[in-house]
């Protein structure tokens, strides 16, 4: 039987490339790369904390060959999501490469002067594995895959 757990690799990324959780504030962040080497497609979910009166996070995604420094990333074209507001608390972003064309991404968040905004997550999906099942990393710390029995059976 195939499941998701057995066809996709899953990777806490940090948010600002030093830490998973990002507090609240006004400054602009680069996302850890996510390198996308053996796969398909990636999808990345990024979702936002509590959001002050008056703030805003704006975010896109960025590509590069060979991850080095920061002239290296592009923007991708199409990639910029709606603005997450002042309303928006606890809402989530996402982007679903497909085939990306550079081995590296990374997600760009801008925030808005206008008040604090937090990140509390950002989390890749990498799919399409070319061979094999993927090799989950040290942000995995456990990972089980089951079926539970029909109702009415033991």
């Amino acid at each position: 039987m195939q499941t998701l757990a057995k066809n996709a690799e899953v990777r806490a990324i940090t948010i600002d490339g030093t830490n998973y959780t990002l507090a609240a504030g006004t400054s602009d962040v680069n996302s850890g790369a996510i390198d996308t080497m053996g796969y398909g497609g990636v999808m990345i979910v990024a979702a936002v904390g509590t959001m002050a009166a008056s703030s805003s996070v704006d975010s896109k995604l960025q590509q590069s060959s060979d991850n080095g420094s920061s002239d290296d990333y592009s923007d991708i074209l199409g990639s910029a999501l709606t603005q997450v507001g002042a309303t928006d608390d606890d809402k989530l972003l996402i982007w679903d490469v497909r085939v990306p064309k550079k081995r590296y991404l990374r997600a760009v968040f801008t925030r808005g002067d206008g008040g604090n905004a937090t990140i509390n997550s950002l989390i890749a999906i990498l799919y399409n594995p070319a061979q094999g099942a993927p090799t989950y990393g040290a942000t995995v710390k456990a990972i089980e895959t089951f079926s539970e029995p029909a109702e009415g059976t033991a």
